[in-house]
């Protein structure tokens, strides 16, 4: 009969004989693995983790803080940019290369500023406004005319600062020369600085005097053609302000507003 498990067991098994002590008895022994006990062995590798784990979780901290800073200041960088370098001739060449004409971007910049008081902000606000307008001859001359007006009426308020309606038969006279007429018998003698002053406010009053004819010398629609050489009047009101080129534009005058029944061609000599 085979013998069973049990008993090939205990013949295995060294069993003491006679009384035991507590003392005898020793606490098991971490087995070991390659001369290092499974204390030693497990306790290096969390130690190791830990610190990988602390080293880990502080770079990616400085790295999320770092991608935030850059991108703050990406945020910032891209305002400023936007802000400070887009510029008004810039963008005005800009649209002119997408096909429209440089003379119609210029009246839409400054549609733009006798409407609204300010600048385009971007380029594509200023191609959209430009675009819209050069799909409407209508616009176009509505436009053209509107602008003649208002630079009209603002010729006559600078003319009216400047002259002061006669009083009592006398001369008109500039309120800078009747402050000076007023302050001649105070001064003995003039002054060497206040004669400086007078040249400079007489050079300035010519030079704006000049760019005012010469000015009225440039057709009143794209203001680059000279009407000397190039110049069209209207029938029957009479106006000769727009070139060759502009006046097919127009079924109004742009003086007047009358109809343009018939147009000659204009030459200054």
């Amino acid at each position: 009969m085979p013998p069973n498990h049990t008993q090939l067991t205990m013949n295995h098994c060294e069993v003491p004989h006679g009384p035991m002590n507590h003392k005898d008895i020793s606490p098991p022994s971490s087995p070991r693995v390659c001369g290092h006990s499974f204390e030693e062995s497990w306790s290096k590798p969390v130690d190791s983790l830990e610190t990988m784990k602390d080293a880990g979780y502080d770079s990616l901290s400085s790295l999320s803080s770092t991608s935030s800073d850059e991108e703050d200041q990406q945020d910032s960088f891209s305002r400023n940019v936007s802000d400070a370098s887009f510029n008004v001739s810039i963008a005005k060449e800009t649209v002119c290369q997408m096909g429209i004409p440089e003379h119609l971007v210029q009246q839409v910049i400054e549609n733009q500023r006798l409407d609204c008081g300010r600048e385009f902000t971007t380029t594509m606000e200023l191609f959209l406004a430009a675009d819209e307008i050069a799909q409407s001859p209508e616009k176009q001359a509505q436009l053209a005319r509107k602008l003649y007006l208002a630079e009209e009426l603002l010729e006559k308020e600078k003319r009216a600062k400047e002259v002061v309606p006669p009083k009592n038969g006398h001369c008109c006279v500039s309120p800078e020369s009747a402050r000076l007429s007023a302050e001649m018998p105070r001064v003995a003698a003039p002054t060497k600085v206040m004669d400086k002053c007078q040249l400079k406010d007489r050079v300035r009053l010519l030079a704006r005097e000049n760019q005012k004819l010469k000015d009225r010398k440039l057709c009143r629609a794209c203001k680059k053609v000279e009407l000397a050489t190039s110049g069209i009047t209207f029938l029957p009101c009479g106006h000769f302000i727009t070139c060759e080129k502009c006046s097919e534009m127009f079924d109004d005058c742009l003086a007047c507003g009358k109809n343009i029944m018939g147009t000659v061609r204009t030459f200054l000599s």
